[in-house]
């Protein structure tokens, strides 16, 4: 398998889901459908990162209860993570998991905010750099 192809087309899908939450930065107030779909978006940035983790981390994951939480950790022990961006990927695993099995009226929007500023401003640049090391 290519891993640098795979990385790539992943890290380009990243950045069109992630494009789409640009017009939404600025509005001073979301409904409740523009929360749920900011958070949606920032949902899937995340697993495409898992995605790209899956391909990349030398040890693999069993599927299990934990196997998400495995991952991250695996790719933080074998440096994929960008320094510094290891608790703002954790919170995001605890944030999707939220976006995925509650209600639309669990997700606050200062903090899908939040999240949707950590993807563009520091997530993406961070990873765009970092990981041109593993491919």
């Amino acid at each position: 398998m290519n891993h640098k192809l795979v990385v790539e087309r992943e890290l380009k899908k990243i950045k069109t889901d992630a494009a789409s939450i640009v017009p939404y930065i600025d509005k001073p107030e979301w409904n409740k459908i523009e929360i749920a779909g900011v958070s949606a978006i920032i949902a899937s940035v995340y697993s495409g990162y898992e995605s790209i983790f899956r391909n990349l981390c030398k040890y693999k994951v069993k599927n299990s209860e934990r196997w998400h939480t495995e991952l991250l950790e695996n790719a933080i022990a074998e440096g994929l993570i960008p320094a510094g961006t290891e608790d703002i990927l954790k919170d995001m695993l605890s944030f999707r998991h939220i976006q995925r099995n509650y209600y639309i009226h669990e997700l606050k929007e200062p903090r899908v905010r939040q999240k949707a500023f950590e993807v563009l401003k520091i997530i993406i640049p961070a990873f765009d750099k970092h990981l041109q090391k593993f491919i």
